[in-house]
């Protein structure tokens, strides 16, 4: 992740895993995270960068 002039640059991994943190929801009245976590088996071809950002 580099930060040039205000912007930031990522990984395209990253960028989703950021983009997943920031989604919420209301139910209540009390805000809570959407995406709480993951879980997957790395190392399998599908998903290698998805693991570094995690």
């Amino acid at each position: 992740m580099t930060r040039t002039a205000g912007s930031v640059r990522l990984t395209e991994a990253q960028a989703i895993v950021r983009y997943l943190m920031d989604q919420f929801i209301v139910i209540d009245g009390v805000e809570t995270g959407i995406c709480g976590g993951g879980f997957c088996i790395l190392g399998h071809g599908n998903m290698p960068r998805l693991g570094e950002a995690l």
